[in-house]
């Protein structure tokens, strides 16, 4: 098949790339784009206007690219001189501008030469992969000393030894009222940590959780979203009971079950779990609806909307929509035509928020979905765990009575001082420290290229160490860990000294001291076990009742992952599972069928679950 002709005054593609490497060949000019040299009338002179950059000659030579441009014009001028003309304006601008690049030839490949700069006495040319390296190693080393791994003297990051400095500049005590933490993030952000709020509040509330730090350094106060006793739930069966009815029926043994709504927004029936009385005397809000039902709760108890959200009792507004909850089915079609009518109590609109006093307030809890129906007709929060904290505008704090042994005599000048981010104020290097809060209270952190993981140990174990390590500095490890038994996490749980490992060259398993071989060597696994017990229960049935997780597991999680492993029958003989914790302390039924052995459900949520965890241990500081 013959190739298809292009049409007079047009070349096609393969014509005008040939045509531009001949040029090439004979050191002619660069060709155009296909589009611009092969284009007719206006158009095809707009184009090459356009690309007229692409004329130059490729190899600097402007006097014979010149020469060539102006003969091949004619006597009657054409684009030759115009074109000559601006590449000369081109250079002469180009040669009178300071500080502009030019490209050289140098043996065989091309070098950029830079002009030197005004007010500059000498340009020193350094290597690409030397200078690339030194700001590497100087990112590194502020990421290590300025934010991510504690000083060993007093076990503090940066962020948390100026939170401690800014509350002991505010003048708060142990002993003293608690003041807002928007106030002590201010405080901090200001004048010592310009990073933001949200990394000065984490740190101040990580500070302040019993679960996280062996001994908090901070007294953390603030509402947790409760409601008030004589506030009805309710019931599955129809029944309505108040908030203190529920704490009395559940603690006869009494089964109570709520209407709850899922992640997919489709209505459930849940049990309620361990409703107790949280707080006495604590100042609560009353919202009205207008239907004209109301609900008393502290300010910051949550309302679901009815998009799925949640919005804080304090925050709600008149007009405001929350989900309703009713018995009966009733098609919207039907209220659109009028046919039915939805009645005023079945729309759930805030008509107002108001002050209600003082009184003691209550909480439940319902597993997974985390909220139910009240008796008004609307769905609310309930207790959860891994919350995120309330606004730093609604919690309070103060150091607490072991943080006075970090900054004690920090008056007296015993450590120096530095200046700020700006130079307008000073911040202590590191704080006094009496305390030897770094192996009391661990450290977690990750920086460049390294990290640490050191674990929370006793304070009266640590002390004798200490004391014995004055007497004798030259102690062997295997003397101190006479006295420190191990570490010793906040959360309790069961850890192993010893563990299994294979010898290498005689194949044989070989009991070894994970903690000894830890404090020896600096890096270590420490094995880590949920606390659990058995309990006979009616119809020749037993159950595992957990007490105490790992250090770092979240109880809710570790709830949800054993009824994905269940639902999933990758384990076998559970055959309920419920949280029954409440502010006595933490307590997780799960209930065994009646022909399994408990001892082998054990075993499989040690293996599937985070009931078996590790600790990796990392000392550097």
């Amino acid at each position: 098949m013959d190739r298809p002709r292009a049409l007079p005054g047009h070349r096609d593609e393969g014509t005008a790339r040939a045509s531009a490497r001949r040029r090439r060949a004979r050191g002619g000019r660069r060709a155009l784009p296909p589009h611009a040299g092969g284009a007719p009338g206006r158009a095809g002179a707009a184009l090459r206007r356009r690309h007229r950059h692409l004329r130059e000659d490729p190899r600097g030579d402007r006097a014979r690219g010149t020469e060539r441009a102006t003969s091949g014009s004619g006597a009657t001028g054409g684009r030759g001189p115009c074109v000559a003309k601006r590449r000369s304006a081109r250079a002469k601008r180009g040669g009178q501008a300071e500080g502009r690049a030019r490209r050289g030839r140098s043996g065989e490949g091309e070098r950029l030469v830079i002009d030197r700069p005004e007010g500059f006495d000498k340009v020193v040319g350094v290597d690409l992969q030397t200078e690339m390296r030194k700001a590497y190693l100087d990112y590194a080393m502020s990421v290590i000393v300025s934010r991510a791994l504690p000083d060993v003297r007093d076990g503090l990051k940066p962020v948390q030894r100026r939170i401690l400095h800014g509350m002991n500049e505010l003048g708060l005590r142990s002993n003293r009222p608690f003041l807002k933490s928007a106030r002590i993030v201010g405080e901090v952000m200001g004048k010592y940590h310009p990073h933001g709020e949200a990394p000065i509040y984490d740190a101040l509330v990580r500070l302040a959780q019993d679960f996280t730090v062996r001994y908090p350094l901070i007294q953390g106060q603030g509402n947790f979203g409760c409601l008030a006793g004589d506030t009805e739930v309710e019931l599955h069966t129809g029944e309505k009971k108040t908030m203190t009815e529920l704490v009395d029926l559940i603690t006869r043994g009494m089964r109570c079950d709520v209407f709850t709504v899922d992640a997919h927004r489709n209505v459930r029936i849940k049990p309620v779990r361990a409703p107790r009385l949280v707080r006495r005397n604590d100042p609560v809000v009353k919202v009205l609806l207008v239907s004209g039902s109301s609900v008393t709760c502290t300010p910051d108890h949550r309302f679901m909307l009815r998009d799925g959200t949640y919005r804080e009792a304090r925050d709600l507004r008149p007009k405001d929509r929350l989900l309703p909850f009713s018995r009966a089915a009733i098609p919207e079609r039907l209220h659109r035509t009028g046919a039915f009518p939805i009645p005023a109590g079945l729309s759930a609109v805030v008509q107002s928020v108001e002050p209600a006093g003082r009184v003691d307030v209550y909480d439940v809890t319902v597993d997974l979905t985390q909220n139910l129906a009240l008796g008004s007709g609307i769905f609310v929060h309930n207790s959860i765990d891994d919350d995120p904290p309330a606004a730093q505008r609604y919690t309070e704090a103060r150091p607490s009575t072991i943080a006075a042994e970090l900054i004690a005599d920090i008056e007296k000048d015993t450590v120096g001082f530095e200046p700020n981010y700006d130079g307008r104020e000073t911040q202590p290097v590191v704080l006094p420290a009496r305390l030897p809060n770094l192996i009391v209270n661990g450290s977690t952190g990750i920086a460049v290229g390294m990290a640490t993981n050191i674990p929370p140990h006793n304070l009266r174990e640590v002390v004798a160490a200490t004391k014995l390590l004055i007497d004798d500095p030259e102690l062997t490890t295997d003397e101190l860990c006479e006295t420190i038994l191990g570490p010793d996490f906040p959360g309790g749980a069961v850890i192993y000294r010893f563990e299994e490992q294979r010898n290498v060259e005689t194949g044989a398993a070989e009991k070894a001291d994970a903690i000894r071989r830890a404090y020896a060597n600096g890096r270590g696994r420490i094995l880590m076990r949920a606390k659990a017990h058995f309990e006979d229960m009616k119809g020749n049935r037993s159950a595992i009742i957990v007490s105490e997780l790992p250090y770092a597991v979240n109880k809710a999680t570790l709830i949800e992952k054993i009824a994905e492993l269940v639902q999933a029958k990758r384990l076998a003989g559970i055959s309920d599972l419920r949280d029954e914790s409440d502010r006595e302390g933490m307590r997780i039924v799960i209930e065994v069928k009646r022909d399994d052995d408990p001892r082998r459900v054990l075993n499989n949520l040690y293996k599937h679950t985070a009931m078996q965890s590790a600790f990796n241990v990392n000392m550097l500081a």
